[in-house]
């Protein structure tokens, strides 16, 4: 049940050469896996120094192709956009599972350097960034490897999906109902790490986001431990027009989480 709720795997074809800035590849994993990514990078800022590099895991339905056409906001900020597919999505090989998504994000954390470094990235500053099931693999970074970025960005962010309303309203047809849930351990576990994310975030949600309540993302920002924090909610908003809804509001306080991570 939580499988066919959690991912929603669409294939699309790797780039086999650059075009523009933009570059594909794969991360292999240790099972002969393979994760695919695309990297939509930015030449030098003005100054000489390298782009910050947003490592972005997206929603349960999107793909790292997605965004072609879509990052010169993020450009304009400095930063270059790693996108990375879960297994089973674009030309990752394997089949999506909530299982896998904290090992295998940290098997990306072990490709980062050599990635970097492939891509004539090698120092460059790395600021997380998770939306809605993408957060499960972006708070397993910030715990696990925070000594690597920057910062972090939850967008729409999904801490529990047991609470979920979609998966609520699903266990009616299940003996015991949705009393069963609350004797089922959280399958992603996000949650119970938060309290072990020390670096700078950001936390996004929209009030109105009817597949991971507000409730959620009030939550990640109050267990976070960082000494630097911050809640953002966007009145109105669902779960997937966060950005599109308030533009400037939220281009504003990504800005300037980015100018503050890129300071540190």
């Amino acid at each position: 049940m939580v499988a066919m709720i959690a991912f929603h795997p669409r294939k699309s074809e790797m780039n086999a050469a650059p075009v523009g800035e933009m570059r594909d590849g794969t991360i292999a994993l240790a099972d002969g896996s393979s994760l695919g990514y695309r990297l939509y990078g930015r030449p030098p800022l003005e100054d000489g120094s390298l782009p910050t590099v947003l490592v972005f895991h997206h929603g349960n339905a999107e793909l790292a192709t997605d965004f072609e056409g879509f990052t010169e906001p993020l450009h304009a900020l400095g930063c270059a956009l790693l996108v990375v597919d879960y297994r089973g999505f674009g030309w990752s090989t394997g089949t999506a599972s909530i299982k896998k998504l904290s090992p295998d994000a940290d098997e990306v954390a072990a490709a980062l350097p050599k990635l970097l470094e492939e891509h004539s990235l090698s120092g460059a500053p790395l600021v997380l960034w998770g939306r809605s099931i993408g957060a499960t693999s972006t708070v397993q970074l910030a715990v696990a490897h925070g000594d690597m970025f920057k910062g972090l960005i939850v967008e729409s962010g999904l801490m529990d999906i047991n609470s979920l309303p979609m998966v609520q309203q699903m266990s009616f047809m299940l003996p015991g109902g949705p009393a069963l849930l609350t004797h089922l351990p959280d399958p992603l576990g996000t949650l119970d790490k938060l309290e072990r994310v020390t670096i700078p975030a950001l936390v996004m949600h929209g009030d109105q986001d009817e597949i991971v309540p507000v409730s959620q993302g009030q939550e990640c920002h109050s267990r976070i431990t960082s000494a630097e924090k911050t809640l953002k909610i966007f009145a109105g908003a669902g779960h997937n027009n966060v950005q599109s809804s308030h533009q400037e509001e939220y281009n504003e306080a990504f800005g300037t989480f980015i100018a503050k991570c890129r300071a540190l």
